[in-house]
């Protein structure tokens, strides 16, 4: 018997709460660390510089890095979550009340 993937017990907030989560992890990127590499690179007269650039790139590539593995853990929660809720209706004997 091979497995299917059924949406009938999936969270239906589950793609809003994704979106929160990237948006309140963006925002705090932009009011915290951002502001952070101007300042130093400010206090080092580097402002505007290819470094500032380079350090600006590798922040926003680890905040990419960071949503989608927090998205990825979100979903496959949601997924093992939907998986077990299915089986337990296909076979109730294994949920018992």
């Amino acid at each position: 018997m091979g497995s299917s993937y059924s949406s009938t017990g999936q969270n239906p907030y589950l793609s809003q709460m994704g979106d929160v989560m990237a948006r309140q992890m963006t925002d705090n990127f932009n009011r915290k660390v951002m502001p952070q590499i101007g300042s130093q690179a400010m206090a080092t007269g580097g402002y505007g510089g290819s470094r500032q650039g380079v350090v600006e790139a590798n922040a926003i590539n680890d905040l990419n890095q960071q949503i989608g593995g927090a998205l990825t853990n979100l979903y496959g929660q949601g997924y093992n979550t939907t998986m077990q809720h299915d089986l337990g209706q296909q076979n109730p004997r294994a949920n018992p009340a």
